[in-house]
């Protein structure tokens, strides 16, 4: 199959990593209804793990985790995959936090509590800006 074919056929695929079992469930239940596969991870280590052995078109990243940070995840995460989309989130606002996500590598930030409408807006701006899902 051609490669852009293929692209556009496979379902893009999700890491989420957020120490909070209840934030994993819904933000994993919104992005498979809106046509993305999804892991999760519960730490950095985890996430590690979970890239070692795919590749991922997105990840949303918590800030405040235990062991590795957030932040420190981004960074890493942009080393190793910087074709991946890294989306910093949090329970916390405002310009500090904001800048170090960037500074971290981080394509965007969202604030938790997050809604269906911003995860399809990422998905539009990050996965599909050229074309519709499926």
């Amino acid at each position: 199959m051609h490669e852009a074919a293929e692209r556009i056929t496979q379902r893009p695929r999700v890491l989420l990593v957020d120490d909070e079992e209840p934030i994993l469930r819904s933000l994993g239940r919104i992005l498979h209804y809106l046509g993305c596969e999804v892991d999760v991870a519960h730490n950095a280590t985890d996430a590690e793990r979970h890239l070692d052995r795919r590749e991922y078109t997105m990840a949303l990243v918590d800030v405040v985790m235990p062991g590795l940070d957030g932040l420190s995840l981004s960074a890493l995460m942009r080393s190793r995959r910087p074709d991946m989309r890294v989306v910093v989130i949090s329970g916390k606002s405002g310009e500090d936090v904001l800048t170090d996500a960037f500074r971290s590598g981080a394509d965007d930030f969202l604030s938790k509590p997050i809604s269906p409408e911003q995860l399809r807006h990422l998905l539009h701006r990050f996965v599909w800006p050229r074309s519709e899902p499926f």
